[in-house]
């Protein structure tokens, strides 16, 4: 039965790398089997792709004031009680969503309900498609695990300026610049053998989850980015495309990593970081169209990691993104 198995997941992976060739993946193949695939394919998790003006200034400028309005409300009412430090205290920005290499952030849910659904659609449509279409993956498999937004502030004494190198809990993750270029000195996305990558406003810089990178420093100025976590449902059964059968998957993995962050907080971990998990997964189902989720947390499997090998990037790709 083992070899039986093994023999089938081989097939299943040069399956998947066929689809990486054609560039359209099989509809009759199974998210497991893609994902497999896309892990097995070192090459490709080494190319960092840039998706150039994938939201127009017009588009960066309404989310930006939204995210003003959210930040000038969530900071009227944070306090203390939290044990928040001084800059949450004093904007509305959060430093501790993270424990490890945390960022001084806001969860993207924290919008109004309009601007995060139009954050969420233009994620998908314009970052999730293109990037797996390009490497053989398809859209229907992958939810965002996580989305907020991160200020690199060096007016702030109390702000953060850079990050150091590290990898991601995701399959792949994104990031997408906010403010003008023009608005901050240094910055960008650092890869090791490529060096810090700097974009115009709008663009998007999309790698590998273990791909090695960090925040080089901002020497002036405030560079503001939107950063997604992007993960895949882990399932052997043939793709369902974008049918509700498919959502329904989506939707239960991003439980299955609640279930993942309660055992986290058994270890130690903040109960506003659960909390926040789970108004991101309720508020990001009942935008688009009310359903009912069975929260079979306990039980289910966390999300598996099939490869914890460090991904060294060392080429770069440009696309333009679709509008």
């Amino acid at each position: 039965m083992y070899a039986q198995q093994q023999q089938q997941r081989r097939k299943d992976v040069s399956k998947g790398r066929e689809e990486f060739v054609a560039g359209q993946p099989s509809v009759g193949a199974s998210p497991g089997a893609r994902r497999r695939a896309y892990l097995a394919a070192r090459h490709l998790r080494e190319c960092v792709v840039v998706l150039e003006k994938c939201w127009t200034e017009d588009e960066c400028k309404r989310v930006l004031e939204a995210l003003q309005r959210t930040l000038c409300r969530v900071g009227s009412r944070s306090g203390d009680k939290n044990g928040a430090s001084a800059a949450d205290n004093e904007n509305g920005w959060q430093s501790a969503r993270h424990a490890r290499f945390s960022t001084i952030d806001l969860p993207a849910f924290d919008l109004s309900a309009r601007a995060y659904a139009f954050v969420q659609r233009c994620v998908r449509k314009r970052v999730i498609e293109p990037f797996a279409q390009r490497f053989g993956l398809d859209a229907a498999d992958l939810f965002l695990k996580d989305l907020f937004f991160v200020v690199y502030d060096a007016e702030n004494p109390c702000g953060q300026r850079s990050l150091d190198l590290h990898h991601d809990g995701s399959l792949f993750s994104f990031n997408l610049l906010l403010n003008h270029e023009n608005e901050f000195s240094g910055g960008g996305t650092y890869f090791p053998e490529l060096g810090a990558l700097s974009v115009k406003q709008g663009d998007c810089v999309v790698h590998d989850g273990k791909a090695l990178h960090g925040g080089a420093e901002v020497t002036s100025g405030t560079r503001l980015i939107l950063v997604g976590f992007v993960q895949s449902i882990v399932s052997e059964e043939a793709s369902l495309g974008e049918s509700a059968q498919a959502q329904q998957a989506r939707e239960m993995a991003l439980l299955r990593t609640l279930g993942e962050r309660e055992a986290a907080k058994r270890a130690g971990v903040c109960d506003e970081e659960i909390l926040q998990d789970a108004l991101m997964a309720l508020s990001g189902f009942s935008i688009f169209e009310p359903r009912t989720v069975e929260m079979e947390i306990d039980n289910a499997e966390p999300v598996r990691n099939e490869d914890d090998g460090t991904v060294i990037a060392n080429r770069i790709e440009r696309m333009p993104a679709c509008q």
